[in-house]
């Protein structure tokens, strides 16, 4: 006896209305994006991913919209505050020996101590400035005394720029700063020195008229850098 069965069987939908919903739902998105994005606010909005007046999406907007086509947005990380070339300070000993790699002037110089460039003041003395007579003199002078050459180093302080105040004694024992002040391309640093020696060289130089004291009244560095800052300041 055969069974009527009714007609209850689920009907499968034709694969073509899936399809037409889908492109409809991402049409509704597209057309909805600048909702959530804020592009072509000024082009009546975004339409199948381009604005609805027919301007083209900016860059910036793609990357808002991966369904047009766009990459994703990177957002930048947070800097941490952190140099990733630090400079480390270091602490030389109180004598050392290191070559001379660079003359900055007539007594300022750098070596290198275990990897390290140092920042050296010659202590007891005051070449002159760059635009002052003899002070290209005075760093020349020095470059062909102790460039280049292995110097012993006798650490006497730190000073306010972060430099090594120091003697430079050369490997015939000879003295930088003694060096400068005979041949007259430096002051005695009075403020700063009690080596009434030095004072007694610079007098000598002073009275052979020798570099710059062949001049009849040279400035002093401090005095001539205390008038730089007078006129920086006006």
């Amino acid at each position: 006896m055969k069974h009527t069965s009714k007609n209850t069987s689920k009907r499968l939908l034709p694969v073509s209305v899936f399809l037409a919903a889908g492109i409809a739902m991402l049409a509704f998105t597209a057309r909805h994006a600048d909702a959530v994005s804020g592009c072509c606010s000024r082009h009546d909005g975004v339409c199948d991913c381009e604005c609805c007046d027919g301007a083209p999406l900016s860059e910036t907007c793609r990357s808002r919209m991966p369904q047009c086509g766009g990459k994703k947005e990177v957002t930048p990380k947070k800097a941490t505050g952190k140099s990733p070339r630090q400079k480390t300070k270091v602490k030389p000993p109180k004598t050392f020996v290191a070559p001379v790699t660079k003359v900055k002037d007539g007594d300022t110089l750098i070596v290198v101590w275990q990897k390290h460039q140092i920042s050296i003041r010659v202590a007891d003395i005051d070449c002159p400035e760059f635009k002052q007579p003899f002070g290209i003199e005075a760093m020349h002078f020095t470059e062909n005394l102790v460039g280049g050459q292995s110097v012993t180093v006798n650490v006497r302080a730190t000073d306010r720029y972060g430099r090594t105040v120091a003697d430079i004694v050369l490997a015939d024992g000879t003295s930088l700063a003694a060096a400068l002040l005979k041949a007259g391309l430096a002051w005695w640093y009075r403020q700063y020195s009690e080596d009434k020696s030095l004072e007694a060289m610079e007098e000598k130089a002073r009275e052979a008229k020798r570099g710059l004291w062949t001049a009849p009244d040279p400035i002093p560095p401090w005095v001539y850098r205390r008038e730089e800052r007078k006129r920086a300041q006006n």
